[in-house]
């Protein structure tokens, strides 16, 4: 359907044409799908891939809170002695 409103030349103008098989029939049978970016299973490869970057990611964190916690515990202790000659 088309259609052209208002025109200065022509006017109202509208056009319709039945067209008897538009596009490419699909089945309704339900089927595995390949691994693929846009699906719902992602390739192995990239799921792999994913899962070491994120643990990489995360060990970085779990190190670095690590070592704050062990650096509050070795705050210098001052003694009496040391600073009463």
């Amino acid at each position: 359907m088309a259609k052209l409103d208002e025109n200065e030349v022509f006017g109202n103008l509208e056009a319709t044409v039945a067209a008897p098989k538009w596009g490419v029939p699909v089945s309704n049978k339900i089927e595995d799908q390949p691994r693929a970016l846009w699906s719902s299973h992602p390739p192995l490869w990239m799921l792999i891939t994913f899962i070491v970057l994120m643990l990489v990611v995360w060990g970085h964190y779990v190190v670095i809170v690590y070592e704050l916690f062990r650096l509050r515990k070795e705050q210098p202790q001052l003694t009496d002695n040391a600073t009463n000659p």
